[in-house]
C-alpha cells in the first residue's frame, strides 16, 4: 500500500480472519488505527495481537454486526479509543434465512 493513513481511523468488520484481517494489517502498516469486529472474541483477540503486538493501533469489538446495537457499540469504541471513524470496511458475511441451492434437472 503506497498511501499514508497516519491520521485515519478505520473499522473493519469481519476482521478476525481472512480478508478482513489482512485489510486491517495493511491499514496498520500504512499508519492507521483500526478497530476490528467479529463474533468470536478469542479469534479477534488473537488477530489484534497478530496485527499489532504492541496493541497501540488495534482494538477489537465482539458482536453480531447484523444487530444495530453492535454497530453502534463498534462506532462508540472507535470514537472512545481513537477519536472517531474515517474509514469503514464492510467485510463481514451476514446470511439471513440460510442458503438453499436449486438444481434445474437434467
Amino acid at each position: 500500500m503506497n498511501h499514508s493513513f497516519s491520521s485515519k481511523v478505520a473499522i473493519v468488520t469481519g476482521g478476525g480472519s481472512g480478508i478482513g484481517k489482512e485489510v486491517a494489517a495493511r491499514l496498520v502498516e500504512a499508519g492507521a488505527k483500526v478497530v476490528i469486529s467479529g463474533r468470536d472474541e478469542a479469534k479477534l483477540h488473537q488477530a489484534a495481537a497478530d496485527i499489532d503486538p504492541s496493541g497501540a493501533h488495534v482494538r477489537y469489538h465482539a458482536g453480531d454486526i447484523a444487530k444495530p446495537a453492535t454497530a453502534t457499540a463498534l462506532v462508540e469504541r472507535a470514537t472512545q479509543d481513537f477519536g472517531g471513524v474515517d474509514i469503514l470496511i464492510n467485510n463481514a458475511g451476514v446470511f439471513r434465512g440460510g442458503f438453499k441451492p436449486k438444481c434445474n434437472g437434467g
